[in-house]
């Protein structure tokens, strides 16, 4: 074969190749959470560890009854840390945005970095673009032996390839059973292990300001007995994602990896992912799908994503690039199948996994997903091989994919290869294994009308680039424009935002199911009762600002519920409360940290308020120049006085309070009684406030100009 003919093409889709002595495919949470155990234990000078998320409860190995509490992971590595003297430990998890907030472990610098031994070295990465993550999950130990693929060192990970619905030891920490879960990682060892030892280096560095400290002159094997390598003296490919960010070019490798793998595809392209919106990739399939011939095109993915918000989003955007792929399969050489796992009810498997695998010839597993995101926002790690004519790679690529199969359709896989043999197509297989039980069922979908008839595509709610957000927000709020504050598309974009969203719970969801006149009744008679205003008012407050709500929700809801006159008063109670929770989180965070991920344009503010002391948190409050919470969180970090901030603050919102408390009544009256004095009485109200908040911020622009 003419090296031109090769897939893998360093520069272009790929960093680099690199020789691997030994390659293992690991399939599950069971079968890479026990390699990652027994490599560590062997380890002699370092572990690292970087991921999207790590939580120090995951268990690593689980007995029969679930048993395993000496395999957490922050204790486990504790204890191989005060084992081995000269190892050190160093972890980097993503910093990540306050929307995960109740979904993450609760503290986890504390947890893995001050609880654990002083050689467990433990950081959070936020140095990437407004909205990105850091998705790359590597593990590499002793720069000998590494771990790549879609499965992060936390929680709801564990599952055994059975997927069995009753499987016991399948809890999270709080003993919860969860969905079956599938995900794969490919470990290597050699010259490979230590080219991904050195992208953690790099990383590091870049977050710490140092590169990681190691011990030399050890030679270890870390390399797990029990696992039996299915790739010998192989070259490995490593594929990036990483967007524009200070001095960081744009990589794309992982992209062009993609589109450059599909069009080479001779008989097969078998995919499994956990989603489908890159329009890119889209793009190359259906160029596939219209040749004639193409090759014949598998997509196993989730019945449905995680959550209706979720589903609605990204599950909206599949179903219309699927819709896509079928106009342009004229040859009927494409099917999408999801797992079916009888016994679960409404729930389903969760296809974590990110796979591709074409002919015999190619196969890559990594953390990127077939998100626009994964293309170009978010940073990923992909390992891929190539059999470049020899037989033995062919054959265990072959072998991996049969037993991606295997697993799938509940059939071993001397039972697969013989139908593949006989029907002479991938497609014609799984259809005729088949079954009842635990099997594979193709994947219908339907496009919703709301998104069917849009015309800005998947990309605006999957971005493949950074967003610039801070220069938008300067445009809305710069100061030469101040005096229309109120006419700025901000508030108008985030009401938007507000309707759709609630058009689509409306929607998608049981809302209408349970929010009638008789519960509605019940849970205003529960919101109004002492425990409600004590504990769950301050709560609703906390948790709708750190979900970065518009604080005039929580504000509206309150009137709603308690009326004009108490209405006015307990939201002034709730907004203090969230206001003070918020300033001691800045303060607990720090300036650094919160300056890294406020962006330039709040580390203006953060300046002002230094300076300004209780005039400019009057002014930032009645002024909308940033989101309440960030406000609140920037004014911690930024040494406010307590004093001046707190009556700052319940000056500033003052105005904005009583302006919702008249459109509430008026609109409420409106909604009673829809006359003609009503209507004119509301529509007089938005003139006034409307009025009003363009004198206050004219006024307080200018303030800030003559300041200036």
């Amino acid at each position: 074969m003419n090296e031109n003919e090769f897939i893998l093409k360093p520069g272009r889709n790929c960093l680099r190749k690199v020789k691997a002595t030994r390659g293992a495919f690991l399939i599950d949470g069971q079968a890479y959470f026990s390699a990652f155990v027994d490599s560590v234990e062997r380890a002699r000078s370092s572990v690292f560890i970087m991921g999207w998320d790590i939580d120090s409860r995951t268990m690593l190995k689980r007995g029969p009854d679930g048993a395993g509490a000496d395999y957490r992971l922050g204790e486990f590595l504790d204890r191989c840390v005060k084992k081995r003297k000269s190892l050190n430990v160093f972890v980097l998890a993503w910093e990540f945005a306050m929307i995960y907030t109740f979904e993450r472990e609760f503290l986890p610098l504390f947890k893995l970095g001050w609880k654990t031994h002083s050689r467990i070295h433990f950081e959070m990465d936020g140095n990437h673009p407004t909205g990105a993550s850091h998705h790359r999950k590597i593990v590499v130990v002793d720069e000998r032996v590494a771990f790549v693929g879609g499965l992060d060192l936390t929680q709801r990970r564990w599952d055994s390839s059975d997927h069995r619905p009753d499987e016991s030891r399948r809890t999270d920490p709080g003993g919860e059973l969860y969905a079956p879960f599938h995900d794969v990682q490919f470990m290597v060892e050699g010259e490979a292990a230590e080219a991904l030892g050195k992208l953690f280096r790099e990383r590091w560095e870049r977050t710490v300001g140092f590169a990681p400290v190691t011990a030399s002159g050890f030679s270890s094997d870390p390399w797990p007995p029990e696992i039996k390598p299915d790739l010998l003296g192989v070259d490995v490919a490593i594929s990036r994602t990483q967007p524009e960010y200070g001095d960081e070019p744009e990589v794309r490798e992982v992209e062009r990896l993609y589109v450059d793998a599909i069009a080479s595809a001779r008989e097969t392209i078998y995919i499994e992912n956990q989603y489908f919106t890159a329009g890119k990739v889209a793009e190359a399939l259906e160029a596939r799908l219209r040749d004639p011939h193409g090759p014949e095109v598998v997509l196993i993915m989730p019945y449905r994503n995680s959550g209706w918000l979720e589903e609605a989003a990204m599950g909206s955007v599949r179903a219309v690039l699927l819709k896509r792929l079928k106009e342009a399969d004229r040859h009927g050489r494409m099917q999408v199948y999801y797992p079916f796992v009888p016994g679960l009810g409404d729930r389903h498997e969760n296809v974590h996994a990110k796979v591709l695998v074409v002919d015999d010839r190619l196969v890559r597993v990594g953390s990127s997903n077939l998100s626009n995101r994964s293309m170009g926002l978010d940073t990923e790690c992909d390992l891929a091989v190539e059999a470049q004519e020899r037989k033995d790679i062919s054959e265990a690529i072959a072998g991996f994919r049969n037993r991606l199969l295997s697993e799938h359709l509940q059939v071993d896989r001397e039972t697969l290869e013989g139908k593949l043999a006989g029907e002479g197509s991938l497609i014609a297989a799984i259809e005729k294994l088949s079954g009842e039980g635990a099997t594979l069922r193709k994947l219908e979908t339907e496009v919703p009308e709301w998104v069917d008839d849009m015309e800005m595509g998947p990309r605006l709610l999957d971005p493949e680039r950074p967003v610039a957000l801070e220069r938008m927000i300067e445009e809305f709020v710069s100061e030469s424009e101040s005096e229309a504050g109120w006419l700025r598309p901000g508030p108008l974009i985030t009401a938007g935002v507000f309707l759709v969203a609630a058009g689509v719970c409306w929607r998608f969801t049981s809302l209408p199911q349970w929010l009638n006149s008789e519960t509605a009744s019940q849970w205003v008679f529960w919101l109004r009762s002492g425990f409600a205003f004590s504990y769950a008012l301050p709560a609703a407050y906390v948790a709708s600002a750190l979900l970065f709500l518009p604080v005039s929700l929580p504000i509206l809801a309150t009137l709603m519920i308690f009326g004009t006159v108490k209405g006015i008063f307990y939201a002034f109670f709730g907004i203090m409360t969230s206001a003070a929770f918020l300033y001691f989180v800045g303060a607990l965070l720090g300036r650094d940290r919160v300056k890294r991920a406020a962006g330039p344009w709040l580390n203006r503010i953060s300046k002002r308020l230094s300076r300004g002391g209780l005039a400019a948190a009057v002014a930032v409050r009645i002024v909308p120049v940033a989101p309440f919470s960030m406000v609140s969180t920037v004014a911690g970090a930024s040494r406010v006085r307590l004093k001046d901030y707190l009556v700052g603050t319940l000056l500033g919102a003052t105005p904005g309070i009583l302006s919702v408390a008249l459109l509430a009544n008026r609109f409420l009256a409106v909604l009673e009684n829809p006359n003609w004095s009503n209507l004119l009485t509301f529509a007089g109200g938005v003139c006034l406030v409307g009025y009003g908040y363009a004198r206050i911020t004219g006024r307080f622009g200018k303030a800030g100009k003559k300041r200036t």
